[in-house]
């Protein structure tokens, strides 16, 4: 596992200036204020799916594996979002740390990560 990188954050004014900050801190390793910065975007915007998704990766950074498979869980029900690969991904990874490697397989087959081959030797 290794957390998301996040996306680029510019230096100017921003109109996703909260978004923005929240990134910062994700990055830094402040998943606390991430998440709270982007959970109250996520009220306002609710069915944001870069919200869910960088929302699930501060929590799965942190452990908190329920959290993190609700948000993951969420954007994979969204086949446009341009981050369900990779809410498929962490959402195997969750399930292999959870021993469900059944579940992780199914995920695996789902995504498109750089790895899926070799992760679905090791899970046979």
């Amino acid at each position: 596992y290794k957390p998301d990188p996040g996306l680029p954050t510019l230096m100017s004014v921003s109109d996703n200036y909260v978004f923005d900050m929240a990134m910062v801190n994700y990055k830094l390793g402040e998943y606390d204020k991430a998440i709270e910065e982007w959970s109250g975007l996520l009220e306002i915007q609710a069915g944001n799916d870069s919200l869910q998704y960088f929302l699930a990766n501060a929590y799965l950074a942190k452990n908190d594996f329920i959290n993190a498979k609700a948000f993951f869980e969420k954007v994979t029900k969204k086949p446009e979002s341009e981050f369900i690969n990779e809410s498929f991904w962490y959402l195997a990874l969750i399930h292999i740390k959870e021993g469900n490697k059944e579940a992780a397989r199914e995920l695996i087959q789902k995504s498109n990560h750089y790895n899926k081959q070799k992760a679905l030797e090791i899970l046979k």
